[in-house]
């Protein structure tokens, strides 16, 4: 009976080792883990810093039997928390990108200007990893979600349909 128990606890370690793969805190994985297609067994997945108010970007996959798991980017708190908006995949002149969706909340208290301050991050693989791509300096991937005379102003690439349809018309 030993035996058989035995078999079961290092079966179930061997496999949630597996599924667990990405990051280097399963407790922490906020979203992910996402396949993505231009590594071997890869995966990318987002996990919480240890105060809660930043995010860790890391990829995981397989190379030659290794699994490599290594932080990409990370996230920092900026007068509030950053909150993981949307992560999607999209080409860019026929190459792959992972775009990533970052937004802050804004508390002034003299006055309520600027609800919300967005970034997106664009990435493309080079070599075994993921890197910045050009793109990410592009004046529109950042900006304010605003009040003005009373009148909420969104940003205008507040989410994935947005930032798609405008990769699309000035990066073909």
């Amino acid at each position: 009976m030993k035996k058989i128990i035995y078999f079961f606890v290092v079966l179930f370690l061997m496999f949630s080792t597996s599924v667990i793969a990405c990051g280097d805190n399963e407790n922490a994985i906020i979203q992910g883990p996402f396949k993505i297609n231009d590594f071997h067994k890869g995966d990318i997945c987002f996990q919480s810093t240890i105060d809660k108010r930043g995010i860790d970007f890391f990829l995981s996959f397989d190379s030659d039997g290794i699994q490599i798991n290594k932080k990409i980017d990370e996230y920092h708190y900026s007068d509030g928390p950053v909150k993981l908006m949307s992560v999607f995949f999209h080409p860019v002149r026929g190459k792959t990108h992972t775009f990533i969706i970052l937004r802050w909340e804004v508390n002034y208290d003299d006055e309520p200007l600027y609800q919300y301050y967005y970034e997106i991050y664009a990435y493309e693989k080079d070599k075994d990893s993921l890197v910045k791509s050009k793109i990410t300096e592009d004046p529109m991937f950042s900006g304010y979600q605003i009040i003005e005379s009373g009148v909420k102003r969104r940003y205008a690439l507040d989410n994935a349909q947005k930032v798609k349809s405008y990769i699309d018309k000035n990066y073909k």
